[in-house]
């Protein structure tokens, strides 16, 4: 039933016609999520308020797929408005946490901007703004070893309280364990895992690729780094039409590139930074400690009660978690967090729909497949970070739909139309057909 689902070619959609500003209108929000991802300095919200107003103005313009939104409208428009309404009355949850806690959801608002917008542009848009991005955070990177240099150590811990204070996330020294003396800089933007499936979209083009995996050591950050690279080396395995040379002269490339970065870290002290970053991923680890924690804790939660299993435990609400020692809300287990939130029915269909864009992605074109499996690698890695549910992957989950609203769209004008829904995922598509 699925493979039939997915075999399908979608119907031909109307294309998005008057919305010329779309491109730019895309650039200033990749611009202000880099400046201002955490929506502190009002730029993030300026530029989608900018979008939402020109959307609005050019309504009659706007040409959505009808047959092909139904599971989005489903899981991303009236599930979050009845967990919403759950949240509030039968578990208590103050009522602006609860619409907080589902504000991710609104990334959806500039799927009918991206839609207008054809899939090549609109992942040249992304890579270049990530690829920026990457320049930004080496620049930081440099900047806060010159303040080392310089001996202004209290200027390196002001940038850090402003990066704190105003959601751009963590710029400064990483202490380190095992009593290393060492000055390790570390430089997060709370954007970081966006620089995952750029990597991946950029693995064919080694001049902006290498920049963007240096930016993502600079991260210090085990999870985006494993799975950045992971990215890049799954790429030529998502073609099976990538001949057997390329494959090998891509793998070399990569290894070579770890392997000179490995010698540059065993020729210093840092390699034992790297030793112990690595050890996080072992259950020894105090941070993987704290993870298996929080999981432990969410399925005694779920699995105590069976409105919790079906329908979670309110969008919003806390819960107390062995691995803080306390109660929490948001924790770095997305997959699990969602779970406990939203219930096993919801998170399966959230799962299919995610796996249908993945599939339907590495049944596309070149730039498609790269695409994918950037949006397979974020979804994993936000299993490391509370990055699931935020407009960080949405952003990635969206960008991925609209490109394969493009490509149904040629496929539909080269030949035609077959009955059926877009390719989404089998369960999603049979919930909802």
């Amino acid at each position: 039933m699925t493979s039939q689902v997915l075999a399908h070619a979608p119907p031909a959609a109307l294309p998005t016609t008057g919305l010329a500003g779309a491109p730019k209108l895309f650039a200033l929000l990749m611009a202000s999520i880099l400046l201002d991802v955490g929506g502190s300095f009002g730029l993030k919200y300026s530029a989608t308020l900018v979008v939402v107003g020109y959307l609005a103005l050019n309504a009659r313009a706007i040409r959505l797929p009808a047959s092909t939104l139904r599971a989005e409208l489903a899981l991303f428009a009236v599930a979050p408005a009845l967990f919403l309404c759950l949240s509030v009355t039968a578990y208590r949850v103050p009522p602006r946490t609860a619409v907080g806690s589902l504000m991710f959801f609104s990334a959806w608002a500039v799927f009918p901007l991206l839609l207008a917008i054809p899939r090549a542009q609109l992942v040249n848009i992304f890579t270049r703004y990530m690829y920026r991005g990457a320049l930004l955070t080496l620049v930081a990177f440099v900047a806060i070893i010159a303040c080392y240099a310089l001996g202004r150590l209290d200027l390196i811990t002001r940038i850090n309280e402003f990066a704190e204070a105003y959601n751009v996330g963590f710029f400064g020294q990483r202490p380190t364990d095992g009593g290393l003396k060492l000055f390790v800089p570390n430089v997060y933007f709370r954007w970081t895992m966006l620089l995952i499936p750029a990597a991946a979209c950029l693995a064919d083009d080694r001049r902006r690729l290498l920049p963007v995996l240096l930016a993502l050591l600079c991260t210090l950050s085990t999870g985006s780094v494993l799975f950045g690279l992971a990215g890049v080396a799954l790429v030529p395995l998502a073609d099976s039409r990538v001949p057997l040379r390329r494959l090998a002269r891509h793998a070399l490339w990569l290894a070579l590139t770890v392997a000179a970065v490995s010698l540059a870290l065993a020729a210093t002290q840092y390699g034992d930074v790297a030793f112990a970053l690595g050890q996080k991923l072992t259950s020894g680890s105090a941070s993987t400690g704290a993870k298996l924690g929080h999981i432990r804790s969410i399925l005694d939660q779920v699995f105590s009660n069976p409105a919790a299993l079906l329908v979670g435990s309110g969008v919003g609400s806390a819960f107390y978690s062995v691995g803080a020692d306390g109660v929490v809300t948001n924790v770095e287990v997305s997959h699990f967090n969602l779970l406990r939130q939203f219930g096993i029915v919801y998170t399966l269909l959230f799962v299919a729909y995610v796996g249908g864009v993945f599939a339907g992605l590495l049944r596309s074109d070149g730039a498609g497949r790269r695409l994918g499996v950037g949006l397979a690698m974020i979804f994993l890695a936000a299993g490391t970070n509370p990055l699931l549910l935020s407009p960080v992957f949405f952003l990635v989950l969206v960008l991925g739909r609209a490109y394969l609203a493009d490509w149904a769209r040629e496929r539909g004008a080269e030949g035609p139309p077959r009955r059926g829904p877009a390719p989404l995922a089998g369960p999603v598509a049979a919930a909802h057909g």
